[in-house]
C-alpha cells in the first residue's frame, strides 16, 4: 500500500470511529433487522470450510513442497527448501475449527450429519498435516477459547492425537453415512456426502498407513485391524472422485505455475530423483511432466528420447546448477503446466492413484488378508498414467510425441521392471516400488506426503551432499519442523512442557518424533 492510500485509509478509520461515538445508545436496536439472523448460515461457513481443504498456497509455497520432495529444483538460488533446512512450522490449520463447529451449530437438523461429518473431517485433515509437522499438538482442548474459555490449550501426546484423528474420521465415516440429502455451501463435491464418506475413509487409509512404524507397539490403536476395517467401507472408485482444486482459466482461479501469474516457474527444473525414476521403466509420464533441454535438442536427439530430459541432482551446488541451466543442458517442467491457464491436472489433496498405492503397501504388510499387492499397485499406476493424459491437451507439444494411450497403459503395467515379487524375501523391493510408483504418481499433488513418505520409508532417496545440505546436521535429512514462534511466547508452559515431553526440553529439527522412532 503506497503512502498516500496508507492517509487515506487513515482517514476512513477516524470518520469511521466519530460516527458511531456520534451515534446515540439506540444505535443496535435502530439498525438491526428483527427478521434476519444475527448467525452465519451452515452454508456459508461450509463454503469456507471445503474452499480451505483444497486451496493451492501462494505459489513460492507450492514450489518449496515441489523442492522439499525431490520433485523440482530451482535454478535461481540456493532456496532452503531445496537443500532441506525446514525452519517452523504452521498452526494455520487450527484457524477454522471454531468456523467448522458454528457450522454444526447452525445447521438444520435435516442436513446436520452431513455437516457434523464435514467438521470432524476437516479437523482430523489438518491436525493429521501439523501432527505430521512437529510431533505433539494440541487437539483435545483445540478451539475451546469460546465454550470454555480455554486460550491456552495444552498438548496432548502424539500417540492420543493419531488416536483422537482415528476416532474422529470414523465418526465423520458414520455422520455421512447417515446423511440423506445433499448439504449446502459444498464446493467441492455440490454436498454430495457419499462423496465426502469416500474421501474420509481415503483419508483414513492414509493415516493409518502413516503409522507403520508404530503398528506392532501400538495395540490400543489397533492399526492392522483398523486399516482392513476401513478398506471395506465405501473408497474413492477413481480419479473423478479425488479432493481437489479444479484451476480455471479466470483470475483468481489460476495455477499456480501459470507464467501469468508468476514468471519465477520459468526458473525451476525437472530434478532428476522423479525423472530417473520414470526412465527406469519407460514411463510416458516424463514426457507429460517435463519440457526437454533445448542442447540436446541442437545435438540432433528426438524429444521424443528421454536422452533430451537430464534431471538435475537436487544436491548438486546451485553455482553449478545455474551453469548448466545456462547452458540449456537442463529441462523445464512442462510447457502445458506454463501455458495452459486451464492448469493441467487437478491439484489433489486426497486422491484415487495414492489410495491404491496405500492399499498395495497394507496388503504387502499383511494388513489385508485375501488381498494381494499387486492387485492395488497395478491399480494406481494405471490411474497415475490415466490421470495424466486425460488432463493434458491431445498435442505434441505437450507429450512429444510419447502419448498415453490405452495400447500403452496395457503394455505398460507388464513391463517385468514394475513386477512386484510379494515373495517377504523381498518386502524391501517391493515397497520400494510401491513408494517410488506413489512418488511418480504425485508430480505437483499431494502437498508434503512424498517427503512423510521418505522420511518413513527411506523412498525414493533423496540425494545428500554434506557441502550443500542446509540442514544442521549435513550428513542427513531432517525430520521436523520446529514448533512455532508464537508458541513459545504465547502458550509458554504447555509449549515447554511438550519440548520436555518429547525432546529434552529443545525443539529441533533432528530429533525424533513418537511417529518417526
Amino acid at each position: 500500500m503506497n503512502s498516500f492510500m496508507k492517509r487515506k485509509a487513515a482517514v476512513c478509520v477516524l470518520l469511521v470511529g466519530w460516527m458511531l461515538g456520534a451515534c446515540t445508545g439506540d444505535f443496535d436496536d435502530i439498525n438491526t433487522d428483527p427478521n434476519a439472523t444475527s448467525k452465519a448460515s451452515s452454508a456459508l461457513l461450509a463454503t469456507t470450510v471445503t474452499g480451505n481443504l483444497i486451496k493451492w498456497d501462494l505459489w513460492i509455497s507450492v514450489a518449496n513442497d515441489g523442492m522439499r520432495s525431490k520433485i523440482i529444483c530451482d535454478t535461481e538460488g540456493a532456496q532452503a527448501a531445496q537443500y532441506n533446512l525446514l525452519g517452523r512450522g504452521t498452526f494455520e490449520g487450527y484457524n477454522l475449527l471454531v468456523t467448522a463447529d458454528k457450522m454444526v451449530e447452525n445447521a438444520n437438523p435435516a442436513f446436520v450429519d452431513a455437516y457434523r461429518g464435514l467438521a470432524l473431517f476437516f479437523k482430523a485433515f489438518k491436525m493429521y498435516y501439523t501432527t505430521m509437522q512437529m510431533g505433539d499438538i494440541p487437539y483435545s482442548e483445540a478451539a475451546l477459547a469460546e465454550k470454555e474459555g480455554v486460550i491456552k490449550p495444552g498438548y496432548d501426546a502424539q500417540k492420543e492425537v493419531f488416536r483422537q484423528i482415528l476416532d474422529d474420521l470414523d465418526a465423520a465415516n458414520s455422520y455421512f453415512a447417515a446423511a440423506t440429502a445433499p448439504f449446502s455451501g459444498d464446493v467441492c463435491f455440490d454436498g454430495d456426502p457419499k462423496k465426502w464418506q469416500r474421501v474420509t475413509n481415503s483419508f483414513a487409509l492414509k493415516v493409518l498407513i502413516a503409522l507403520s512404524k508404530r503398528a506392532d507397539d501400538t495395540p490400543e490403536l489397533n492399526v492392522k485391524g483398523r486399516f482392513a476395517e476401513v478398506a471395506s467401507r465405501p473408497l474413492l472408485e477413481s480419479g473423478d472422485d479425488n479432493l481437489r482444486f479444479e484451476c480455471r482459466n479466470q483470475p483468481g482461479m489460476y495455477p499456480p505455475y501459470y507464467r501469468i501469474s508468476n514468471q519465477s516457474w520459468m526458473y525451476l527444473r525437472m530434478s532428476s530423483v522423479m525423472l530417473d525414476i520414470l526412465k527406469k521403466h519407460g514411463d510416458y509420464r516424463l514426457f507429460y511432466y517435463a519440457e526437454p533441454s533445448e542442447y540436446w535438442q541442437a545435438q540432433g536427439i528426438s524429444v521424443s528420447d528421454t536422452a533430451c530430459y537430464p534431471g538435475i541432482n537436487p544436491a548438486w551446488n546451485n553455482t553449478d546448477i545455474e551453469r548448466l541451466t545456462g547452458e540449456r543442458k537442463t529441462c523445464r517442467i512442462n510447457a502445458r503446466y506454463l501455458d495452459d491457464p486451464s492448469g493441467g491436472e487437478p491439484i489433489a489433496r486426497v486422491g484415487f492413484a495414492q489410495q491404491e498405492f496405500i492399499l498395495a503397501e497394507g496388503a504387502l504388510r499383511g494388513w489385508l488378508p485375501g488381498q494381494t499387492a499387486s492387485q492395488h499397485y497395478l491399480k494406481g499406476i494405471e490411474a497415475g498414467l490415466r490421470f495424466t493424459a486425460a488432463h493434458t491437451p491431445d498435442d505434441p507439444l505437450f507429450h512429444h510425441n510419447r502419448q498415453i494411450t490405452d495400447a500403452y497403459i496395457a503394455q505398460h503395467l507388464r513391463k517385468a521392471s514394475l513386477q512386484l515379487s510379494e515373495n517377504p524375501a523381498d518386502f524391501d523391493a517391493d515397497l520400494q516400488k510401491i513408494i517410488e510408483q506413489k512418488f511418480a504418481a504425485s508430480f505437483l499433488q499431494y502437498k508434503y506426503d512424498p517427503f512423510y513418505d521418505n522420511r518413513r520409508t527411506g523412498w525414493p532417496v533423496y540425494p545428500i551432499d554434506p557441502a550443500t545440505n542446509q540442514n544442521e546436521l549435513v550428513d542427513r535429512m531432517p525430520i521436523r519442523w520446529m514448533y512455532p514462534m508464537e508458541e513459545a511466547t504465547q502458550n509458554t508452559e504447555h509449549y515447554q512442557e511438550a519440548l520436555d515431553r518429547q525432546f529434552n526440553g529443545i525443539d529441533d529439527h533432528n530429533v525424533h518424533m513418537w511417529l518417526t522412532k
